[in-house]
């Protein structure tokens, strides 16, 4: 399986209300209903019964290549319970491109195996995109990039309603334990976050962190972006402001979303 060239651009999804299994095949499925195509590999490990035990990541035990032509047979695939289905290769994720993307299972921490799901993402080459600190720098081509990198993640977050999910370079999410154990100042500057996550003090907080930035109300909750790349209206935000407030989101996303269950803030 080719898979895309670094620094990698990842979209990044967590679902507290579907297995690994199920939102892994929801997000390449909303991936080809936008018009990208499996790439006829896929990454799995073997195992007795390897399918329902929880696992940290890809390095867990020893991962083989499997061929496929079709999301049927991805289906079967996802469906075997002494295989784990860790990535699926995909092309064209993008408008007017054929470049490699890979959708992937997240590794998480050995405390989170047992409680939280993995966070999935699609990784995309990021290299035909400036470094997003330079602020005010891209040009006309980055801005371009960056809007059709912008679209795909909201067609996604409007079909999916994922419960967080951010949009970064070389920057993978987290689930909610290891957020909450490691907050992260460079993951959520663009993001997105559902309504239900945020107590009116929390929201009055990003009110206030996030008054330069744009903000926009989508699915059932807020995308919010720092980076001109990355909106509609190429709105800047200076990398400090970014951190502080990133660092925020991180707190209150890993202490919310552990919550979660079935899709319900648990008291």
């Amino acid at each position: 399986m080719q898979r895309p060239t670094p620094p990698l651009l990842e979209l990044g999804f967590y679902f507290s209300d579907r297995s690994d299994y199920v939102a892994l095949e929801q997000v390449v499925a909303s991936l080809a209903h936008g018009g990208a195509q499996l790439s006829g590999t896929i990454h799995v490990q073997r195992g007795a019964n390897v399918r329902a035990t929880p696992f940290c990541g890809a390095d867990d035990l020893p991962t083989a290549s499997v061929a496929l032509t079709s999301r049927a047979e991805l289906h079967q695939q996802l469906l075997w319970p002494d295989q784990r289905v860790i990535s699926v290769g995909m092309r064209g994720a993008l408008p007017s491109t054929d470049e490699p993307a890979e959708v992937a299972l997240l590794p998480i921490s050995e405390r989170a195996r047992y409680i939280d799901q993995h966070p999935i993402s699609i990784a995309l080459s990021g290299r035909r995109l400036r470094n997003p600190a330079e602020v005010g720098r891209g040009t006309a081509a980055d801005a371009r990039l960056g809007l059709q990198v912008y679209r795909l993640f909201r067609q996604l977050v409007e079909e999916l309603r994922p419960t967080y999910a951010t949009l970064a370079i070389e920057r993978r999410l987290r689930s909610p334990i290891d957020l909450r154990e490691q907050p992260d100042p460079l993951l959520f500057h663009d993001c997105f976050v559902q309504q239900q996550l945020l107590a009116t003090r929390d929201a009055e907080t990003l009110a206030r962190l996030f008054a330069d930035a744009h903000r926009e109300v989508l699915a059932d909750g807020l995308y919010l972006s720092g980076t001109q790349y990355f909106n509609p209206q190429g709105v800047s935000v200076q990398h400090s402001a970014r951190c502080e407030y990133s660092l925020h989101i991180s707190k209150v996303v890993g202490l919310s979303a552990g919550r979660m269950r079935h899709g319900t803030l648990l008291p």
